[in-house]
């Protein structure tokens, strides 16, 4: 890995126990989640596929991240909840044409005999 100026490697903010177990650190994974919605610069190295992050930014971000409360976490949960439940009432619409249906059949074929 050829070192550029500025940039670390993303494990260095990953400040674990190095047993399997231990998972990766807060940090890490906060820092991960920027790079991704490019909160923070990052770069993946093709060779070795390990990521690299501003370390300015990084520093920054984190920072930041301790200051502030964690708002996004709060403010998601009620949006899935509300997508849940729109999800159940769906089906459970679908359910009761389902046997609405079949009640008329019902019907018309007893009206029948």
């Amino acid at each position: 890995m050829t070192a550029i100026p500025g940039y670390v490697p993303l494990s260095d903010y990953d400040h674990r126990c190095r047993d399997k177990s231990s998972g990766h650190t807060n940090e890490w994974k906060s820092l991960r989640a920027a790079i991704r919605t490019k909160e923070v610069h990052g770069l993946q190295d093709s060779s070795s596929g390990r990521w690299l992050v501003h370390k300015q930014q990084a520093d920054d971000f984190l920072q930041k991240m301790r200051i502030e409360p964690p708002k996004r976490r709060r403010v998601e949960e009620p949006q899935q909840e509300s997508v849940a439940l729109l999800r159940i009432a769906a089906a459970l619409e679908s359910i009761a044409v389902s046997l609405a249906s079949r009640q008329s059949e019902a019907e018309a074929y007893h009206c029948e005999s």
